[in-house]
């Protein structure tokens, strides 16, 4: 189990008596981090700009957007997003480490869940 409060992850295993506290970086498993599931409120994290307004990306109409973090408690210092022109759901990210070395990019499946549209599932490919 993983309790988040705020900034802050512990990790709980079974059959032990004390939380281990991680950072949002460590892998949980396979190239999913901590950070990468445990949260996606980017709009309070982040300042972002767009790049570009109309662009397609895998065969929709999307806008291209750079978010800068503006927390020591995010996963990442930088994403480019690129989100639907209608809706703005996320399609696609690049997700950069302090360093500006891409670390991950990562695919979003858009499906119902409790009859509203929203990600369903996400790939992570690392790049690291």
């Amino acid at each position: 189990k993983v309790l988040m409060v705020k900034e802050k992850f512990w990790l709980v295993m079974p059959r032990s008596r004390r939380p281990i506290r991680i950072t949002p970086m460590q892998k949980l498993l396979g190239e999913a981090s901590t950070g990468d599931v445990a949260t996606m409120t980017w709009s309070e994290y982040y300042k972002g700009e767009i790049i570009a307004e109309d662009v397609e990306k895998d065969g929709v109409r999307a806008i291209h957007l750079n978010l800068v973090s503006q927390s020591r408690a995010t996963t990442y210092a930088r994403i480019e997003l690129w989100v639907e022109q209608n809706g703005y759901a996320p399609l696609a990210a690049n997700l950069y480490v302090k360093s500006g070395k891409l670390a991950k990019q990562a695919t979003y499946t858009l499906g119902l869940l409790d009859g509203q549209r929203q990600v369903v599932g996400m790939v992570l490919y690392d790049r690291i």
